[in-house]
């Protein structure tokens, strides 16, 4: 069986952010999914010390680049979606970084890894969350 990692959650925690990079480039999964809640909380954004209002762009990118160099072909495969607490205005970001060779950003979108089918769906239906875009 390959070793894929899957995470989700991490709004913007930098700290979790370093800690999922490490084992990345210890344990070379195959694939990373990350199931969205990437960003920074925008309510929390003042409890967790200053964020960059581009954490796509200005952390996880040269992050995801600075892997990628060091890992080379271990790098693995990364297929990403926004989550509820993420601004659907983030898409432009995510496009970014694909475009970039970083991750597949996946929403409505259908992908193959060896044997298996993976669907990316980054809306969800009604939810009780009132801040929702």
């Amino acid at each position: 069986m390959t070793r894929c990692f899957f995470v989700s959650d991490l709004h913007g925690r930098t700290a979790r952010y370093e800690k999922l990079f490490l084992e990345i480039e210890k344990k070379a999964p195959a694939a990373l999914f990350i199931g969205g809640d990437l960003l920074p909380h925008a309510m929390h954004r003042s409890s967790t010390g200053p964020v960059s209002e581009k954490f796509i762009e200005d952390f996880i990118g040269p992050r995801l680049a600075g892997l990628k160099a060091k890992m080379r072909e271990r790098y693995p495969r990364i297929f990403t979606i926004l989550g509820n607490d993420d601004p659907r205005a983030e898409e432009f970001a995510c496009h970014v970084l694909e475009r970039e060779g970083l991750w597949s950003y996946i929403h409505e979108k259908r992908v193959e890894i060896e044997d298996f089918t993976v669907y990316g769906y980054a809306c969800v239906p009604p939810t009780p969350f009132h801040l929702k875009d």
